[in-house]
């Protein structure tokens, strides 16, 4: 089947906001444009990934492939692996402990991807509106449950589930073919203009909630002068605000093919090898003193691209091929 350009462009912006998230993990404090840059980003970048990653599942989840949840289970403990190889290699007795349990750094996603494929080749016989009805109550009950967190990244998964099965259950042609009438692509640039500049100019009323759309802390966390009681409404609008962003940029990304819309092929290396590339290039005295000079965020942006490009080059690719078994569904959308 040929790619999409329009979703290959998609998921190419989406995980250069991942790296430009995890870069803002280390600069916020520093710089209120970056603060605010990421606050922005954390309000669809994960939820958005999670649809596209169901949009593009129905044909595994229908046809029961199992071994596609297997996949994700091997990529992620390829994932912690790696630090614990690194440690091997470089001698850092502290890099050799690991917790294949407990998740709450970049490994969650594959893990979440596993966890999401589980449920739904289990349930993709029962009538969807049970499936989203029952995902959404454990969703809202999910803030107001401190047991469950990190480990095998519950919380994430329980959250995230409904995204994904939305994502699953949307026609990819229909989705496409709405998000190109006029008044939609009015919309969608206007909601994602004030959003923006909602980001920018309220950025200490908003920052409060960046741990809402993360969602892996339980509503308690989040310290505003709303009562935590009404944390299942936070929710709801956690899904209103990220899934009303997702189909404003579905709606205004180009489908023309460019150069770079080839690296939209490449996330999964980015995802796997970009915090790694982060951490090298940081640990260089030369790219400290670089980034501690003035113009941040100018330089946070060059440093993300550059990340993004090294990440998608074909020897981070090569062993993820053979590790989720993609040489042999060479036909099949990624």
């Amino acid at each position: 089947m040929e790619r999409d350009a329009k979703f290959d462009n998609l998921k190419l912006f989406l995980i250069f906001c991942v790296i430009m998230g995890h870069l803002g993990n280390r600069f916020a404090s520093k710089s209120d444009m970056i603060a605010s840059a990421q606050l922005w980003i954390y309000l669809f970048h994960m939820p958005a990934f999670v649809y596209v990653s169901g949009l593009f599942s129905k044909r595994s989840i229908d046809g029961a492939k199992w071994e596609k949840a297997a996949a994700y289970l091997f990529l992620y403990l390829f994932m912690q692996l790696l630090p614990v190889a690194k440690g091997i290699l470089l001698g850092g007795v502290d890099s050799l402990s690991i917790d294949l349990l407990h998740e709450n750094g970049v490994a969650w996603y594959a893990l979440g991807m596993m966890e999401w494929f589980i449920i739904a080749i289990l349930v993709r016989k029962v009538h969807p509106a049970y499936v989203l009805t029952v995902s959404l109550c454990l969703s809202l009950a999910a803030g107001y449950l401190s047991q469950i967190g990190s480990f095998l990244s519950l919380k994430r998964g329980i959250v995230f589930f409904p995204i994904f099965y939305l994502g699953y259950l949307t026609d990819v042609k229909k989705l496409t073919a709405w998000c190109k009438k006029t008044p939609v692509r009015i919309g969608a640039v206007i909601l994602l203009l004030v959003s923006l500049v909602l980001c920018f100019t309220c950025l200490d009323a908003l920052s409060p909630w960046r741990l809402l759309f993360r969602a892996k802390s339980d509503y308690s966390a989040i310290q505003t002068t709303i009562s935590v009681r009404w944390g299942w409404l936070w929710r709801i609008l956690f899904y209103v605000i990220s899934m009303a962003l997702t189909g404003a940029l579905i709606s205004v990304m180009p489908s023309k093919k460019f150069f770079f819309s080839v690296l939209g092929a490449k996330t999964l290396p980015i995802y796997v090898f970009h915090q790694h590339l982060i951490r090298a290039f940081l640990a260089i005295p030369v790219c400290k003193q670089f980034m501690a000079s003035p113009y941040l965020s100018v330089k946070c942006l060059f440093f993300g691209l550059l990340i993004l490009v090294l990440s998608a080059i074909p020897i981070f690719e090569i062993p993820l091929k053979y590790l989720m078994g993609i040489p042999k569904r060479k036909t099949e959308v990624k």
